[in-house]
């Protein structure tokens, strides 16, 4: 049997979703995983100079540090802290 490639266009079209849709919900996705992976790694950081340093001394370190870039609220870094 041949493998078939199926373009995005035509799977979108079978699944009554844009293509527009679609991309943009893939790249939010992978936002998303490259900001939590970006905040913990920093999170990491601080916490080696400032090993006491709880969730909120982390948000305000790293709204400063990732300013302009995305803003970090406190009820999400508890969510991805685990805490």
């Amino acid at each position: 049997m041949r493998d078939q490639k199926l373009s995005i266009t035509y799977l979108c079209q079978q699944l009554e979703v844009s293509r527009k849709g679609y991309y943009k919900h893939t790249f939010t996705e992978q936002d998303e995983d490259v900001k939590v992976a970006s905040v913990l790694h920093y999170c990491q950081y601080v916490r080696s100079w400032l090993p006491r340093a709880g969730v909120d001394t982390l948000q305000e370190c790293t709204n400063k540090y990732f300013k302009g870039t995305f803003q970090v609220g406190r009820d999400w870094l508890y969510k991805v802290l685990g805490a």
